[in-house]
């Protein structure tokens, strides 16, 4: 395998393997982020083929792990932890994508002879891998849980939003270049952020599909916690946030 699509195959695993862990936390995985830890382990992968075995040792895997939950965003030695083991699971779990397609092809265990078509279809099933979590955590409330809202978008002064939301296990409206999970605003809460709104969301309801307009705010909070996501508007009377912004441990009465 040629030095350029061994680094092409680790680079792409990488990214996907970052964006299966921020979809687990529900954060943003920003690309400017990413990009240089998806580096820094395709090199070491690259180093580690190339003679410094050392970096396959479970302690140094490990190592880099730590290393590379710091492209995900959060504070404290709570998100640190909780970062690493979506990593790490994350990891697993497209490790585990691309052995079942090496199984099915009759090459598991000649890698890195493999070639980039394993791991290529390993990564595109990995990409898939988001949407069905956000469905997996929808489900840990139950439908017409209460939660308080807050949001704070730019301007001068900055517009402050506050009500609360229903959690809606239905909404699994995403962002489909950030994947982040978008909580649904009515209109009439700020007509002109609404005018402001210019990110498409894709929907489909009963009657069809259709577009959302959503908003990048500065800040989010649900039931006091710092959460990413965007705020799409709508001619709805409720406010909608997705159930995988939410946990029981953020439920309110």
């Amino acid at each position: 395998m040629y030095i350029e699509v061994f680094l092409l195959d680790n680079l792409l695993m990488n990214l996907l393997v970052l964006r299966l862990a921020s979809a687990m936390l529900s954060v943003k995985s920003a690309g400017k982020r990413t990009v240089p830890f998806a580096a820094l382990g395709a090199a070491c992968a690259a180093l580690g083929a190339g003679g410094a075995s050392f970096l396959f040792t479970a302690p140094a895997k490990l190592a880099l792990t730590l290393v590379m939950s710091f492209a995900l965003p959060g504070r404290g030695l709570r998100a640190r932890a909780l970062a690493f083991l979506a990593l790490l699971f994350s990891a697993f779990t497209a490790g585990g994508a691309v052995l079942l397609v090496q199984l099915l092809a009759g090459r598991a265990g000649s890698f890195p002879s493999t070639g980039s078509g394993a791991l290529l279809i390993g990564a595109v099933f990995t990409a898939f891998l988001p949407h069905i979590i956000r469905r997996i955590l929808s489900r840990r409330l139950p439908e017409g849980s209460t939660v308080r809202f807050e949001a704070e978008f730019s301007g001068d002064p900055p517009v402050l939003i506050e009500c609360a939301a229903l959690v809606d296990t239905g909404n699994l409206l995403t962002e489909p270049v950030s994947a982040l999970p978008v909580i649904v605003l009515p209109k009439r809460l700020s007509p002109a952020l609404a005018e402001k709104a210019g990110i498409p969301i894709p929907i489909r309801t009963a009657s069809g599909s259709g577009l959302l307009f959503a908003i990048r705010p500065r800040r989010v909070l649900v039931n006091g916690e710092s959460v990413s996501a965007l705020v799409a508007f709508s001619a709805s009377r409720t406010a909608l946030v997705p159930a995988c912004l939410a946990s029981t441990e953020r439920k309110s009465a």
